[in-house]
C-alpha cells in the first residue's frame, strides 16, 4: 500500500481557494457510479458495491472547478513521491502526497497505486462520494473483483482507430448516436450494441462515384423543359392537375429516351451530376429523343 507522507499540504493562506471551491461544489453535478465490483468474501459468499471511475468524478467536477479558478493536477517525483494538488488561479493550493513502490519493480501494480491515489485524493479534497459504503469488509482481507466494463471492447475498437482522447471519444460517440452523451451511464444496451457496431466496422473505401444531381440543377433543368415542352399538345383541355402529371411524365420520358435508359427515369433528383448537366444542354438545344432511342 501507499505509504502517506508529512509534505506540506498546502499553501500559507488558503482563503481565496476555499472561497472558490465553497462555489464550485454547490455546481458539482451527481457522480455517475459507473463501476461495479464483486466482492469474495473470506468466510465465503460475495457481494457487489458499485463506484465512480476517476474519468466519472472529473467529468462530474471539472467543469464547475474551472468557472472558479480552481485545477486539479498531479505530480510523480524522482524520490518516490505522488502528489495530487488542488490550485487556484490566485496561486493558493492544498495537496496530498503518498510514497509509492518504485514503478521499475511491479509497473502494473505502480499504475493501480497510482490511480487509486489519484481518484482518493481528487474526492477527498472536493469531499465528494464516489461509492458506497462497504461497512469495512475490503478493510478485513476480503478480494474484490471488479468486474468486466461493457464499455471495454467499445474503447479498445475505437482505440484501433486511433480515437483514444476523451473528447475525440464523446464526439464520436455522439455522431453516431446523433445526440449528446453527457456521461456513458446515459448510453442503452441497444445504443452500446450500436457503437461497438460501428467501431468494429471496417472502413469504406471512398466513394469516388460522380456525384448525385443538386436541387439547382433539377430547377434549371426543368425551367428549360418547360420551354422545351415535349409534352406537346397532350394536356390541352386538361384540369390542372392533370395537366401537372401529364407534364412530369413527359419530361421523365423525355430524360430517359435522352440518356438511353432501359429503366424509366422515376425522378431527376435520381440523375447523376454529369447526366441532368447533359440533359440541361439538350432542353436548351431543343433536343427530342429519337423513336429508336426511347425505351417505352
Amino acid at each position: 500500500m501507499p505509504e502517506i507522507t508529512s509534505l506540506p499540504t498546502q499553501s500559507e493562506a488558503l482563503d481565496q481557494l476555499v472561497a472558490a471551491l465553497a462555489e464550485a461544489q454547490g455546481e458539482f453535478q451527481p457522480i455517475q457510479l459507473n463501476r461495479t465490483v464483486v466482492v469474495q468474501k473470506k468466510a465465503g459468499g460475495s457481494y457487489t458495491f458499485e463506484y465512480a471511475t476517476l474519468d466519472a468524478v472529473l467529468d462530474a467536477t471539472v467543469p464547475a472547478l474551472s468557472r472558479h479558478g480552481l485545477a486539479i493536477s498531479s505530480t510523480f517525483s524522482l524520490d518516490g513521491i505522488f502528489s495530487v494538488y488542488l490550485m487556484h488561479k490566485s496561486g493558493q493550493w492544498r495537496a496530498c502526497h503518498a510514497r509509492v513502490a518504485n514503478p521499475l519493480n511491479d509497473l502494473q501494480g505502480f499504475g493501480s497505486n497510482v490511480t487509486y491515489l489519484r481518484r482518493y485524493f481528487t474526492m477527498s479534497m472536493l469531499n465528494v462520494a464516489g461509492e458506497y459504503e462497504d461497512d469495512g469488509n475490503r478493510a478485513v482481507g476480503n478480494e474484490a473483483v471488479p468486474q468486466i466494463d461493457p464499455f471495454d471492447p467499445l474503447w479498445d475498437a475505437l482505440a484501433a482507430k486511433g480515437i483514444v482522447e476523451k473528447n475525440a471519444i464523446r464526439a464520436w460517440c455522439e455522431g453516431v448516436l446523433g445526440r449528446s452523451i453527457p456521461t456513458t451511464a446515459t448510453i442503452t444496451e441497444l445504443e452500446l450494441a450500436r457503437l461497438l457496431s460501428e467501431a468494429r466496422a471496417k472502413p469504406q473505401e471512398a466513394d469516388t462515384a460522380i456525384p448525385m444531381a443538386t436541387e439547382a440543377q433539377c430547377k434549371e433543368l426543368n425551367a428549360a423543359l418547360d420551354e422545351l415542352k415535349p409534352w406537346g399538345a397532350s394536356t390541352d383541355g386538361m384540369d390542372a392537375k392533370a395537366a401537372a402529371t401529364k407534364r412530369k411524365e413527359a419530361k421523365l420520358q423525355w430524360a430517359t429516351g435522352m440518356l438511353k435508359l432501359s429503366t424509366p427515369v422515376k425522378s431527376l433528383r435520381d440523375l447523376k451530376e454529369d447526366e441532368v448537366a447533359r440533359l440541361i444542354a439538350a432542353a436548351k438545344a431543343g433536343e427530342v429523343p429519337q423513336d429508336e432511342q426511347v425505351p417505352f
